[in-house]
């Protein structure tokens, strides 16, 4: 698939998401590079592949809970047990497939949206810190633990290694969602409602993610290719709190994916 055919595939999947959540009365914003594209572009920066949503963790619950499944769009995480990972994946079932150096499926999917939990946290910035590292480590183990299921699933070659292999995956399998538990109930130690949320469930950008409550306080919706899709209301604090002067272009050696451990086909 090129870029474009990529894009364009997450596009429709997050027109159905959108349709959806409001049929359902549940927020979300668009979220990362998905928002400032929308902000910088009113569309996909030109050479990134996919779609970024967040929810406060109530809307996200409720949107796993209330989601089901259609023959096109299939819903992936770790409360359904198809997922090694603290987030969900809408995905492409019928048109695309993907192969990946680092799945985190338990059976192979299309081109896929990221949809993140976002939860409280200390306002305190040292016990944040802290919080925050312990989390990062969480999740940095489910990602080794996987990996190493994946070398393993490699070794299968004949009857009696796959014997092996289907017994070991079972074991890991279990391993390894009990470690996303973990990772899990870790995002959501600290219940008590404050004034900072962030992503514990991909720690990605640490304490440049904390972002005020305030900002979520209404949406607003942002026109995003041809349609427009919801971002929180004080979208431009959530931007600059991550990417600093976010209309800035970055350099043209940095202008990559990323995502290149991806190979997305049509079916």
């Amino acid at each position: 698939m090129t870029l474009k055919d990529i894009q364009g595939v997450s596009l429709n999947i997050m027109k159905f998401l959108h349709l959806f959540c409001t049929t359902h009365k549940l927020n979300y914003s668009m979220g990362y590079g998905t928002l400032l594209g929308a902000v910088r572009h009113k569309g996909f920066i030109p050479w990134d592949d996919d779609i970024d949503i967040v929810m406060l963790r109530e809307d996200y619950d409720k949107f796993c809970t209330e989601w089901e499944d259609t023959p096109e769009y299939k819903l992936y995480n770790y409360e359904r047990g198809n997922m090694y990972a603290a987030c969900s994946r809408l995905c492409d079932m019928q048109r695309t497939y993907v192969k990946t150096s680092t799945p985190l499926f338990t059976e192979v999917t299309g081109v896929w949206i990221d949809i993140f939990p976002l939860d409280y946290i200390e306002d305190d910035h040292d016990a944040f810190l802290k919080h925050n590292y312990i989390i990062k480590e969480a999740h940095i183990n489910v990602f080794k633990k996987r990996d190493s299921m994946v070398k393993w699933n490699n070794k299968a070659r004949n009857i009696t290694s796959a014997i092996k292999w289907l017994v070991k995956r079972i074991v890991r399998h279990q391993n390894i969602m009990k470690l996303v538990s973990h990772h899990v109930q870790l995002c959501k130690n600290f219940s008590t409602p404050s004034h900072n949320v962030c992503c514990l469930a991909f720690p990605t950008y640490l304490d440049r993610e904390s972002t005020p409550i305030h900002v979520f306080d209404d949406y607003k919706e942002l026109l995003f290719e041809d349609t427009s899709f919801y971002a929180m209301i004080g979208f431009d604090e959530y931007l600059k709190g991550i990417y600093g002067n976010y209309m800035q272009m970055p350099p043209k050696e940095e202008q990559t994916s990323g995502h290149n451990y991806h190979q997305f086909y049509w079916r």
